[in-house]
């Protein structure tokens, strides 16, 4: 990873998200198939009631390194967000305990002093109440951040 790695992760893994978070609003299951790590994902595969878009964000692997982007967690916003814990379809997904965090409380925390996946995480504990953060430095961990 390149010196602006950290910056880079932190910045693409938020713009991968919100891209296929509005997609899948904008879409839903009507969406197109989805291509990721050598992964074609459609609307309800891997998981049902998914669309391709939340299906890519749901399965996406930092164990996958064959991929040369692993490193950019695409599916840790995600997994802030919904209920669902990847390993229970997937044993090579991260084990995802945390859930609720909203698009806004996530937002907020981007700020001009905030350069790293490690800087956002820290925020994120400090600032935000959720039910489950006692699970987000694991969540972030299984990333590599």
């Amino acid at each position: 990873m390149s010196a602006n790695g950290p910056q880079i992760a932190l910045g693409e893994s938020w713009a991968y998200y919100m891209g296929h978070y509005l997609a899948d609003k904008t879409y839903g299951v009507r969406g197109s198939t989805q291509t990721e790590q050598g992964i074609g994902y459609s609307n309800n595969s891997p998981v049902m009631d998914l669309s391709s878009h939340l299906n890519l964000l749901e399965d996406f692997s930092p164990f996958r390194t064959g991929d040369p982007f692993y490193w950019i967690p695409q599916g840790l916003f995600y997994d802030l967000n919904d209920n669902r814990n990847d390993i229970l379809f997937n044993q090579q997904a991260v084990s995802d305990q945390v859930s609720a965090y909203t698009n806004q409380q996530m937002f907020n925390i981007f700020q001009s002093n905030i350069y790293s996946l490690q800087d956002y995480r820290a925020r994120l504990l400090q600032t935000v109440t959720n039910p489950t953060s006692q699970y987000v430095t694991n969540l972030f961990s299984q990333y590599g951040y």
